[in-house]
């Protein structure tokens, strides 16, 4: 709840009061805001503060905490905070201003006590049992303080309640309660008050549990694993109060590492989950989650049984030709992979990482004094000048001029410019212009009809004169130099005087100390750009806030890049030139010292702060002709800056694939050569076999065949 006091002609006035609710044991916030049409200091924000009804101060003997700040320069707050708040914390609170009675703001605060009366779920009785729970308040609160309308209600955070939830005021039956209705219940309490013409109302809430004991859905009893993969257990618990899990191992306490870690299920079953990575042979074994909670702590367990298979058991027959093969095909990727390095740096000559700081101001050819500082005179009209006479019959608009305090007559030859904005027959409105004021043009200026005092119109102008003076940032002394960047403003007025005048400084929007100049000591490079000086007088009658610019300088300087980069043909490629300086240089892309004009694949953006146009070069599906060395520019109204080359190399998309293929014929050959001497060394050595034989059995053979056959026995012989 936010109060806000105002201030009008002088006299704080009640912007509004009410009442807020909170619950016993709930922490507090309120804030007190304070505008002033004058500016406030410092020592003004500890004047507003937060009392009791009888004007006590609220402080930290009552474990109350006030915190004050400075909003703007006319407006400060104050916010009231405690915790845990109790019955005794109701009551009457008054945000005060100086303490003053007149104005005050006033919060009435009531606080809610719950009393409310848990059940459990029966796990024997399943969902024939009916639960019910129970919520009872009190509210402590001013007598002056009446309800229309007390509300009680009840709810769930995750879902809705179900026609079998029967609300009744201060209790909620369950009726044919599932393991589902389990969980936190929310009893709400809505107090309405303000009548049928302003109606308020606040809700405060305190929960109502029906619990359940731990319980462990279906888990299987083992499990089959290979070495090295990931293994994740989840130990399927429900219940509440929302159970916490502890695992086992062979009856042991599970320990996390490195590998092992343990983390809760859907953010309420904390350690629900295990996760092994990179398996090992010790990682077989029984493992057995318990869940507890505080109100069962016996819990409940589940067991799996985890066994770990060696992933190359079915290998082992051609573990010795894959190595061979893994070896072969090592040395020729490696012998394939240092050719192409060493062409690429035979063309190259190499990659290194250049920073184009140590190159700045080659491409310039007049640098100014990096320590010199420039000084500009601005100004600034305290008044506009309007003028009308009264209503009368065929008003000449000729008739109505302007003079100075010495009743000369504000003319174009000196400078000055007459304008009639609008005339008829009974009114004319002219105004009265000038380019180009200077300091002595301020003074009295009076407007007359017909050069008669009976209707003459008095102008007080004031001109205010400022001395800006810039500064630049030395390289050469980086971080040990200190600059001043000033914001001198001289008002010449005439008969009104000045009642206030404060000079503000501002960088990025931040407020910086409120002096002129502005002192930079050690000045770092992140301190250069762009600083804002407000300069705000209370002249008169008259506010005015009046903003001016002053440079703090830097010449263009880019950072390191590297070298060279490697890419395939259709990739998209993303430049960033490291540039930076004020004012902010605008940036060009050169391609082989020819300057980059985007196309529909080509675009060039400013950076990440949008400060540097052109700093980020995007070209989208690289083609060869896009290879080349690429440099970027910045330039400056104080110098030009240019990075050294970055070499872009385009590698036809298929590039990869040629080693492969090559290593893939290489292996085939391989191969084809083992297979084929196999075979003659197999058909050798049968050949071998049948020439050892001996003569006796071959002879006897035909013999017995030549009982048989006579003809083969005339062959044989």
């Amino acid at each position: 709840m936010a109060a806000t006091l105002c201030v009008t002609q002088g006299s704080p006035v009640i912007l509004g009061k009410g009442t807020k609710v909170f619950a016993s044991g709930a922490n507090m916030s309120m804030v007190c805001e304070y505008n002033s049409s004058s500016m406030l200091t410092q020592s003004d924000i500890q004047k507003l503060k937060f009392y009791d009804k009888n004007g006590d101060e609220y402080d930290g003997t009552r474990n109350f905490m006030q915190s004050h700040s400075m909003i703007s320069s006319n407006k400060i707050a104050t916010t009231l905070t405690k915790e845990s708040l109790g019955r005794p914390d109701a009551g009457t609170y008054q945000c005060r201003y100086d303490n003053q009675e007149a104005g005050k703001f006033l919060v009435t605060v009531a606080v809610v006590k719950f009393t409310t009366t848990p059940d459990e779920y029966n796990m024997t009785a399943g969902d024939k049992q009916t639960n019910t729970l129970k919520c009872n308040y009190v509210v402590e609160k001013e007598d002056s303080v009446t309800w229309d309308k007390e509300e009680l209600m009840w709810s769930r955070e995750d879902q809705p309640l179900s026609a079998r939830h029967k609300a009744n005021n201060s209790v909620l039956v369950i009726e044919n309660t599932e393991w589902t209705d389990i969980g936190p219940y929310t009893c709400s309490a809505k107090l309405t008050w303000g009548g049928v013409g302003n109606p308020s109302s606040e809700t405060v809430s305190t929960m109502v549990p029906l619990n359940g004991a731990p319980k462990i859905g279906k888990m299987d009893t083992s499990k089959n694993v290979v070495q090295e993969d990931d293994l994740e257990i989840k130990c399927d618990v429900t219940g509440y109060p929302y159970p916490s899990v502890t695992w086992k191992k062979d009856g042991q306490p599970l320990t996390p590492n490195k590998r092992i870690t343990l983390s809760s299920a859907d953010g309420k079953y904390t350690n629900a989950i295990l996760n092994i990575n990179n398996l090992e042979f010790e990682d077989k074994g029984e493992y057995t989650c318990n869940a507890t909670n505080s109100v069962y702590p016996g819990g409940k367990t589940a067991t799996i049984v985890i066994r770990v298979k060696d992933k190359l058991a079915a290998l082992w027959p051609f573990l010795g030709i894959v190595a061979e093969v893994i070896v072969l095909c090592v040395i020729i990727f490696i012998y394939e992979k240092k050719r192409s390095r060493e062409m690429e740096d035979e063309a190259d000559g190499g990659d290194e990482v250049v920073n184009s700081d140590d190159h700045k101001g080659k491409d310039s050819l007049l640098h100014p004094d990096p320590r010199m500082a420039s000084t500009r005179e601005v100004y600034a009209l305290l008044a506009y000048i309007f003028c009308w006479p009264d209503a009368s019959v065929n008003v000449d608009p000729v008739q109505l001029r302007f003079y100075d305090g010495d009743n000369k007559q504000l003319s174009e030859d000196r400078g000055f410019r007459r304008t009639v904005l609008s005339s008829s027959s009974s009114f004319v409105n002219v105004s009265l212009t000038k380019d180009g004021i200077q300091a002595e043009d301020f003074g009295t200026y009076v407007c007359r009809y017909d050069n008669t005092n009976d209707s003459s119109f008095i102008v007080h102008v004031g001109i205010l004169k400022v001395n800006i003076t810039d500064a630049t940032y030395n390289l050469l002394m980086e971080n040990k130099e200190d600059y001043t960047l000033t914001c001198d403003v001289i008002p010449a007025v005439d008969t009104e005087t000045i009642n206030s005048e404060v000079t503000l400084w501002f960088k990025d929007g931040v407020k910086a100390e409120n002096v002129s100049p502005r002192h930079i000591v050690n000045g770092k490079w992140s301190d250069i750009g762009p600083y804002t000086c407000e300069y705000i007088v209370l002249w008169g009658s008259n506010n005015s806030s009046f903003q001016w610019m002053v440079s703090f300088n830097g010449e263009a300087r880019i950072g390191s890049v590297s070298v060279s980069f490697n890419y395939f043909q259709d990739d998209d490629m993303e430049l960033s030139c490291p540039v930076s300086g004020y004012p902010y240089p605008v940036v060009t892309w050169q391609r082989n010292g020819v300057v980059i004009t985007p196309d529909n694949r080509i675009t060039l953006s400013p950076d990440a702060s949008g400060k540097y146009t052109n700093a980020v070069l995007n070209i989208q599906s690289l083609q060869f002709e896009d290879k080349g060395d690429y440099s970027c520019t910045g330039s400056s109204e104080l110098n030009t800056v240019t990075s050294s080359p970055i070499k872009i190399r385009v590698k036809d998309k298929y590039a990869a694939v040629w080693p492969f293929i090559g290593i893939v014929v290489e292996v085939l050959l391989l191969v084809g050569i083992i297979v084929v001497c196999e075979k003659r060394a197999k058909r050798k050595k049968e050949d071998t076999d049948v020439v050892d034989q001996p003569t006796a059995r071959k002879v006897s053979c035909f013999k017995l065949r030549s009982k048989r056959d006579m003809t083969m026995e005339g062959v044989v012989l």
